[in-house]
């Protein structure tokens, strides 16, 4: 699946080339909320992953991984006092098919820099600059109590603890590699000690930055 998506994190259309100078759609999904600005992904990518509820399922026999592009990254925008972009992530995590609540897991997380999507966009191996890699994210889920049984999608939900970059670090490759950003969530699986199954969806990462005054 590979699709635009609004601030509310709808499914609106197709990703349109637009950008003539990097031949990248323009940015159109920045809200600002006083002083924090908020950039939700214009191109999401889940393959073939089953979905439910419009929610995409990592699962042992599925990819395992999905992507999120932003951008263009306008630095400007961003508060010197503070120059970071935030990563955030929402996600489901249960310990199997019609699993039960209350289980947390760990993913590899790993942020690209690139300008052109069909290169990277959904590739086992992106095109552009590696800016991050986190080897073990907790997607941690506080819900009591752990069950093992079908709880019909109650006490699913978790949540990582946002990461930052520099927008020195963006800028300082922007010229040779682009504006845009891919995140990518890659389940670890039952060989990385992590068996769990994850869900996503488009508005499952988001960025936020405090707004220059």
């Amino acid at each position: 699946m590979v699709s635009r998506v609004g601030i509310r994190g709808a499914i609106v259309a197709v990703v349109v080339l637009l950008g003539a100078a990097w031949g990248i759609v323009a940015q159109e999904d920045l809200a600002v909320y006083g002083g924090v600005g908020i950039v939700h992904a214009f191109a999401y990518d889940a393959g073939s992953l089953p979905e439910i509820e419009g929610w995409q399922w990592m699962r042992p026999d599925t990819r395992q991984y999905v992507d999120w592009v932003f951008g263009p990254i306008q630095t400007g925008m961003i508060a010197l006092s503070d120059p970071y972009l935030y990563f955030n992530i929402d996600a489901l995590v249960t310990n199997g098919l019609n699993g039960g609540s209350g289980w947390s897991t760990h993913v590899r997380v790993e942020v690209y820099q690139i300008s052109d999507l069909g290169v990277a966009l959904g590739s086992p191996e992106p095109v552009g600059k590696a800016l991050s890699t986190r080897t073990s994210v907790l997607l941690d889920n506080p819900y009591l109590p752990q069950v093992e049984g079908n709880t019909y999608g109650i006490g699913y939900q978790a949540s990582a603890e946002p990461f930052r970059i520099a927008t020195e670090l963006f800028d300082r490759y922007a010229n040779e590699y682009g504006p845009l950003l891919i995140v990518r969530i890659i389940r670890k699986g039952g060989t990385g000690g992590e068996p769990e199954h994850i869900a996503v969806r488009p508005d499952s990462v988001w960025l936020s930055f405090a707004i220059a005054r």
